[in-house]
Protein backbone atom coordinates (compact mmCIF):
# COMPACT_ATOMS: atom_id res chain seq x y z
CA UNK A 1 0.00 0.00 0.00
CA UNK A 2 1.41 3.02 -1.04
CA UNK A 3 -0.35 4.43 2.47
CA UNK A 4 0.03 2.87 5.85
CA UNK A 5 -3.58 2.41 7.05
CA UNK A 6 -5.59 3.65 3.82
CA UNK A 7 -8.01 1.02 4.11
CA UNK A 8 -10.27 2.82 1.72
CA UNK A 9 -8.01 2.60 -1.23
CA UNK A 10 -7.12 -0.98 -1.57
CA UNK A 11 -9.52 -3.02 1.22
CA UNK A 12 -12.60 -1.64 0.59
CA UNK A 13 -12.39 -1.80 -3.11
CA UNK A 14 -11.70 -5.35 -2.56
CA UNK A 15 -14.44 -5.63 -0.80
CA UNK A 16 -16.93 -4.10 -2.66
CA UNK A 17 -15.21 -5.88 -6.20
CA UNK A 18 -15.84 -9.33 -4.16
CA UNK A 19 -19.17 -8.27 -2.97
CA UNK A 20 -20.53 -7.27 -6.52
CA UNK A 21 -19.27 -9.88 -8.56
CA UNK A 22 -21.13 -12.56 -6.34
CA UNK A 23 -24.70 -10.29 -6.99
CA UNK A 24 -23.96 -9.88 -10.69
CA UNK A 25 -22.47 -13.25 -11.48
CA UNK A 26 -24.59 -15.29 -14.49
CA UNK A 27 -23.58 -18.05 -16.28
CA UNK A 28 -22.37 -15.33 -19.01
CA UNK A 29 -20.56 -13.24 -16.65
CA UNK A 30 -18.99 -14.82 -14.13
CA UNK A 31 -17.20 -14.39 -10.81
CA UNK A 32 -13.67 -14.12 -12.11
CA UNK A 33 -15.25 -11.92 -15.22
CA UNK A 34 -16.08 -9.15 -13.15
CA UNK A 35 -13.25 -9.39 -11.11
CA UNK A 36 -10.55 -9.75 -14.40
CA UNK A 37 -12.22 -7.07 -16.30
CA UNK A 38 -11.95 -4.59 -13.47
CA UNK A 39 -8.40 -5.41 -13.31
CA UNK A 40 -8.38 -4.50 -17.28
CA UNK A 41 -9.81 -1.43 -16.81
CA UNK A 42 -7.61 -0.46 -13.74
CA UNK A 43 -3.97 -1.09 -15.83
CA UNK A 44 -5.70 0.83 -18.83
CA UNK A 45 -6.68 3.57 -16.97
CA UNK A 46 -4.27 6.66 -16.71
CA UNK A 47 -4.76 8.45 -13.30
CA UNK A 48 -1.76 11.00 -14.72
CA UNK A 49 -4.81 12.87 -16.49
CA UNK A 50 -5.91 13.97 -13.08
CA UNK A 51 -2.74 15.90 -11.82
CA UNK A 52 -4.21 19.35 -12.50
CA UNK A 53 -7.53 18.60 -10.99
CA UNK A 54 -4.98 17.69 -8.00
CA UNK A 55 -3.38 21.12 -7.78
CA UNK A 56 -7.01 22.53 -8.40
CA UNK A 57 -8.79 21.27 -5.58
CA UNK A 58 -5.75 21.23 -3.23
CA UNK A 59 -5.25 25.35 -4.11
CA UNK A 60 -8.67 25.96 -3.15
CA UNK A 61 -8.22 24.60 0.59
CA UNK A 62 -4.81 26.29 0.78
CA UNK A 63 -6.60 29.43 0.01
CA UNK A 64 -8.90 28.56 2.97
CA UNK A 65 -12.08 28.42 0.33
CA UNK A 66 -14.23 25.71 -0.04
CA UNK A 67 -15.92 23.12 -2.63
CA UNK A 68 -19.17 21.80 -3.62
CA UNK A 69 -19.09 18.30 -5.20
CA UNK A 70 -21.90 18.31 -7.07
CA UNK A 71 -23.02 14.36 -8.96
CA UNK A 72 -26.18 13.13 -9.63
CA UNK A 73 -25.57 9.73 -11.14
CA UNK A 74 -22.38 9.08 -9.04
CA UNK A 75 -23.69 10.70 -5.69
CA UNK A 76 -23.78 7.66 -3.29
CA UNK A 77 -19.69 7.18 -4.82
CA UNK A 78 -18.99 10.70 -4.32
CA UNK A 79 -20.49 10.99 -1.14
CA UNK A 80 -18.60 8.28 0.18
CA UNK A 81 -14.94 9.72 -0.93
CA UNK A 82 -15.98 13.10 0.58
CA UNK A 83 -17.14 12.02 3.91
CA UNK A 84 -14.49 9.32 4.72
CA UNK A 85 -11.57 12.24 4.38
CA UNK A 86 -12.73 13.29 7.69
CA UNK A 87 -11.44 10.37 9.70
CA UNK A 88 -8.55 9.80 7.63
CA UNK A 89 -7.69 13.33 7.77
CA UNK A 90 -8.94 15.21 10.41
CA UNK A 91 -11.41 17.29 8.52
CA UNK A 92 -14.28 18.98 9.94
CA UNK A 93 -17.17 16.43 8.91
CA UNK A 94 -20.36 17.37 6.70
CA UNK A 95 -22.45 20.05 8.69
CA UNK A 96 -25.60 19.42 9.66
CA UNK A 97 -28.57 21.54 9.51
CA UNK A 98 -29.83 20.52 13.25
CA UNK A 99 -26.28 21.87 14.30
CA UNK A 100 -26.44 25.15 16.47
CA UNK A 101 -22.61 25.66 14.98
CA UNK A 102 -22.57 24.75 11.66
CA UNK A 103 -18.60 24.96 10.77
CA UNK A 104 -18.24 24.15 7.01
CA UNK A 105 -16.38 21.38 5.89
CA UNK A 106 -13.94 21.92 3.43
CA UNK A 107 -16.17 20.26 0.79
CA UNK A 108 -19.83 19.06 0.56
CA UNK A 109 -22.25 17.08 -1.72
CA UNK A 110 -24.99 18.64 -3.93
CA UNK A 111 -27.13 16.17 -5.96
CA UNK A 112 -28.40 18.08 -8.52
CA UNK A 113 -32.16 18.85 -9.87
CA UNK A 114 -33.30 17.76 -6.23
CA UNK A 115 -35.00 20.46 -3.72
CA UNK A 116 -35.38 19.12 -0.62
CA UNK A 117 -32.96 16.98 1.87
CA UNK A 118 -35.54 13.63 1.27
CA UNK A 119 -35.26 14.07 -2.63
CA UNK A 120 -31.48 14.49 -2.53
CA UNK A 121 -31.33 11.36 -0.06
CA UNK A 122 -33.51 9.50 -2.56
CA UNK A 123 -31.66 10.03 -5.23
CA UNK A 124 -28.15 9.22 -3.92
CA UNK A 125 -29.79 6.06 -2.41
CA UNK A 126 -32.57 5.12 -4.93
CA UNK A 127 -34.62 4.30 -2.22
CA UNK A 128 -35.91 6.08 0.59
CA UNK A 129 -33.34 6.35 3.64
CA UNK A 130 -33.74 4.11 6.76
CA UNK A 131 -32.11 5.66 9.81
CA UNK A 132 -31.36 3.60 13.03
CA UNK A 133 -33.97 4.48 15.41
CA UNK A 134 -32.61 2.42 17.90
CA UNK A 135 -33.50 3.62 21.76
CA UNK A 136 -29.68 3.37 22.91
CA UNK A 137 -28.46 5.65 20.37
CA UNK A 138 -30.39 8.83 21.74
CA UNK A 139 -31.44 9.59 18.25
CA UNK A 140 -28.17 10.52 17.34
CA UNK A 141 -28.60 8.37 13.36
CA UNK A 142 -32.38 8.40 13.26
CA UNK A 143 -34.28 9.58 10.03
CA UNK A 144 -34.39 13.30 11.67
CA UNK A 145 -30.63 13.86 11.77
CA UNK A 146 -30.78 12.42 8.05
CA UNK A 147 -32.45 14.54 6.91
CA UNK A 148 -30.60 17.68 8.79
CA UNK A 149 -27.64 16.89 5.54
CA UNK A 150 -29.08 18.56 2.90
CA UNK A 151 -27.64 17.47 -0.09
CA UNK A 152 -30.46 19.45 -2.73
CA UNK A 153 -29.78 22.50 -4.68
CA UNK A 154 -30.33 24.48 -1.77
CA UNK A 155 -27.29 23.29 -0.20
CA UNK A 156 -25.38 25.59 -2.06
CA UNK A 157 -27.15 29.03 -0.78
CA UNK A 158 -27.00 27.46 2.63
CA UNK A 159 -22.71 27.06 2.18
CA UNK A 160 -21.97 30.60 0.58
CA UNK A 161 -24.34 31.85 3.54
CA UNK A 162 -22.29 30.32 6.20
CA UNK A 163 -19.10 31.36 5.38
CA UNK A 164 -19.94 34.65 2.59
CA UNK A 165 -16.56 35.82 2.76
CA UNK A 166 -15.02 32.96 1.25
CA UNK A 167 -15.14 30.97 -2.93
CA UNK A 168 -17.30 28.14 -3.19
CA UNK A 169 -16.42 26.33 -6.17
CA UNK A 170 -18.90 23.77 -7.78
CA UNK A 171 -17.02 20.20 -8.75
CA UNK A 172 -18.87 18.46 -11.20
CA UNK A 173 -18.26 14.62 -11.31
CA UNK A 174 -21.09 12.73 -13.34
CA UNK A 175 -21.79 10.55 -16.03
CA UNK A 176 -23.62 11.97 -19.90
CA UNK A 177 -24.25 8.84 -22.91
CA UNK A 178 -22.79 9.20 -26.41
CA UNK A 179 -23.74 7.53 -29.68
CA UNK A 180 -21.00 5.93 -31.07
CA UNK A 181 -21.46 7.37 -34.52
CA UNK A 182 -24.42 8.79 -36.03
CA UNK A 183 -25.49 5.97 -37.79
CA UNK A 184 -25.14 3.60 -34.48
CA UNK A 185 -28.35 3.26 -31.77
CA UNK A 186 -25.46 2.32 -29.37
CA UNK A 187 -24.55 5.03 -26.86
CA UNK A 188 -21.44 5.07 -24.63
CA UNK A 189 -21.20 6.43 -21.09
CA UNK A 190 -18.61 9.06 -20.23
CA UNK A 191 -17.81 10.26 -16.99
CA UNK A 192 -17.21 14.23 -16.64
CA UNK A 193 -15.22 16.15 -14.37
CA UNK A 194 -15.66 19.70 -14.70
CA UNK A 195 -14.15 22.38 -11.88
CA UNK A 196 -13.48 25.99 -12.91
CA UNK A 197 -11.95 26.06 -16.49
CA UNK A 198 -11.02 22.85 -16.11
CA UNK A 199 -12.82 20.24 -18.01
CA UNK A 200 -12.44 16.26 -18.95
CA UNK A 201 -14.33 14.05 -20.58
CA UNK A 202 -13.54 9.78 -19.57
CA UNK A 203 -14.77 7.07 -21.43
CA UNK A 204 -16.60 5.41 -18.56
CA UNK A 205 -16.86 1.19 -18.41
CA UNK A 206 -20.56 -0.01 -19.64
CA UNK A 207 -20.86 -1.68 -16.38
CA UNK A 208 -22.60 -0.24 -13.67
CA UNK A 209 -20.49 -1.79 -10.63
CA UNK A 210 -17.29 -0.89 -12.68
CA UNK A 211 -18.21 2.74 -13.45
CA UNK A 212 -18.30 3.05 -9.42
CA UNK A 213 -15.74 1.30 -8.60
CA UNK A 214 -13.52 2.87 -11.25
CA UNK A 215 -14.66 6.45 -10.04
CA UNK A 216 -13.98 5.19 -6.80
CA UNK A 217 -10.32 4.57 -7.56
CA UNK A 218 -9.83 7.70 -9.23
CA UNK A 219 -11.99 9.51 -6.31
CA UNK A 220 -9.56 7.91 -3.71
CA UNK A 221 -6.45 8.50 -5.22
CA UNK A 222 -7.01 12.65 -6.10
CA UNK A 223 -8.24 13.15 -2.86
CA UNK A 224 -5.10 11.32 -0.87
CA UNK A 225 -2.97 13.50 -3.31
CA UNK A 226 -5.07 16.10 -2.30
CA UNK A 227 -4.08 15.80 1.21
CA UNK A 228 -1.14 14.89 0.50
CA UNK A 229 -0.13 18.33 -1.31
CA UNK A 230 -2.00 19.87 2.26
CA UNK A 231 0.72 17.88 5.02
CA UNK A 232 -1.74 15.72 5.71
CA UNK A 233 0.42 12.64 5.60
CA UNK A 234 4.12 12.80 5.61
CA UNK A 235 5.96 9.98 4.04
CA UNK A 236 4.34 7.13 4.20
CA UNK A 237 1.89 7.22 7.12
CA UNK A 238 -1.45 9.22 7.75
CA UNK A 239 -0.27 11.41 10.74
CA UNK A 240 -3.56 13.23 10.40
CA UNK A 241 -5.54 10.21 11.27
CA UNK A 242 -8.57 11.05 14.15
CA UNK A 243 -8.25 8.58 16.74
CA UNK A 244 -12.27 7.85 16.59
CA UNK A 245 -12.63 4.07 17.23
CA UNK A 246 -10.71 1.35 18.56
CA UNK A 247 -8.47 0.26 15.53
CA UNK A 248 -7.58 3.92 14.40
CA UNK A 249 -6.22 4.35 18.08
CA UNK A 250 -4.39 1.71 18.15
CA UNK A 251 -3.31 3.04 14.63
CA UNK A 252 -2.44 6.27 16.13
CA UNK A 253 -0.21 4.67 18.75
CA UNK A 254 1.79 2.35 16.40
CA UNK A 255 2.54 5.60 14.45
CA UNK A 256 3.28 7.44 17.44
CA UNK A 257 5.87 4.95 18.34
CA UNK A 258 7.66 4.58 15.53
CA UNK A 259 7.87 8.51 15.20
CA UNK A 260 9.21 8.74 19.08
CA UNK A 261 11.82 6.01 18.11
CA UNK A 262 13.17 7.71 15.49
CA UNK A 263 13.58 10.84 17.35
CA UNK A 264 14.97 9.62 20.41
CA UNK A 265 16.31 5.99 19.13
CA UNK A 266 14.75 4.21 22.15
CA UNK A 267 11.21 2.56 21.54
CA UNK A 268 8.11 3.38 24.10
CA UNK A 269 6.10 1.28 25.76
CA UNK A 270 2.21 0.66 24.31
CA UNK A 271 0.84 1.39 27.47
CA UNK A 272 2.95 4.68 27.66
CA UNK A 273 2.34 6.20 24.64
CA UNK A 274 -1.85 4.64 24.25
CA UNK A 275 -2.16 7.13 27.77
CA UNK A 276 -0.70 10.30 26.03
CA UNK A 277 -3.06 9.24 23.18
CA UNK A 278 -5.71 9.51 25.32
CA UNK A 279 -4.79 12.41 27.33
CA UNK A 280 -3.91 14.87 23.73
CA UNK A 281 -7.05 13.52 22.71
CA UNK A 282 -9.34 15.14 25.47
CA UNK A 283 -7.29 18.49 24.46
CA UNK A 284 -7.07 18.29 20.50
CA UNK A 285 -8.53 20.77 18.85
CA UNK A 286 -10.55 21.35 15.34
CA UNK A 287 -7.09 20.88 12.40
CA UNK A 288 -4.14 19.82 14.50
CA UNK A 289 -2.98 15.86 14.21
CA UNK A 290 -3.41 14.42 17.39
CA UNK A 291 -0.42 11.55 16.66
CA UNK A 292 1.82 14.60 15.92
CA UNK A 293 1.37 16.23 19.15
CA UNK A 294 1.22 12.97 21.30
CA UNK A 295 4.37 12.20 19.51
CA UNK A 296 6.30 16.01 20.59
CA UNK A 297 4.91 15.25 23.64
CA UNK A 298 6.62 11.82 24.48
CA UNK A 299 9.79 12.93 22.57
CA UNK A 300 10.16 16.30 24.58
CA UNK A 301 9.54 14.24 27.93
CA UNK A 302 12.43 11.77 26.93
CA UNK A 303 15.00 14.54 26.22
Amino acid sequence: MALSGSTRMQATTVLMLAAGAALFATPSKSISYWIQSFYNLVQDTDFKIFHDYVIRESEIYTKKDYCIHSSKHFAISVLTDTTERSPTFSLLPFENDLEKEKLPSWTYLNVPDTQNPLESWKTTLHRTPRGLEWSELAGKYNNHVLEGFDFSDHIIAKRKSRAPQNQHTIYKIDRIQKKESLQSDQSQPYYIFEIGDLKLELKAPTELLHQHLLLKLILNSSSCLVMGRLGRFENNMMLWVKSSNKKLIDRSIRYISQLVEHATGSLPHYNTVAYALFEEIEKIKMNESVVLKTADRLILSAQ
